[in-house]
């Protein structure tokens, strides 16, 4: 993709909160408190692309939200907004299955600008906004809008 964000907009990693508890950086006891035990906790097989960088690491899922987990640390890896569970916050910014790429444009008018289709012609009606996650940072946040609403954000990591 040609796609260029703008580095200057940043929805930053270490401000986030998921279901205004849970901070993207957490550990096991801290998300499983605030959501219950996992639908079901799998061995990542991912080949690149982790947040941790190493082999020894596990999926836990919530639904069909993810997070990354190394020993007792977790981080949120893809968050699914479409039954309402689940929803994400940054001081005056809120995300969830009802955010319209407008409401992302008051807080982000740049990347917001700069919404693109993600190529597949599988995902009709779906557009894609990347934020960046921290200033000097090659990670994005993807959120994905289906026919309009914010239905999942994944944390993007380059291989």
């Amino acid at each position: 993709s040609t796609y260029q964000s703008d580095s200057s907009e940043v929805l930053d990693m270490d401000s986030v909160l998921l279901n205004h508890v849970i901070s993207f950086r957490s550990n096991v006891e801290k998300i499983t408190s605030a959501l219950g035990n996992p639908d079901s906790i799998v061995p990542n097989t991912d080949e690149c692309g982790t947040f941790f960088g190493i082999d020894s690491l596990r999926k836990f899922y919530f639904g069909r939200t993810w997070f990354e987990v190394n020993g007792d640390t977790a981080v949120i890896r893809d968050i699914d907004l479409r039954d309402g569970r689940f929803n994400l916050s940054l001081d005056r910014v809120r995300l969830n299955g009802r955010t319209s790429i407008a409401d992302i444009a008051h807080a982000f008018p740049k990347s917001a600008s700069q919404a693109y289709p993600p190529g597949d012609e599988e995902r009709m009606g779906v557009m894609l906004v990347r934020i960046k996650t921290q200033p000097e940072c090659d990670d994005y946040w993807v959120l994905s809008f289906q026919d309009g609403e914010l239905a999942r954000i994944e944390y993007w990591i380059p291989c």
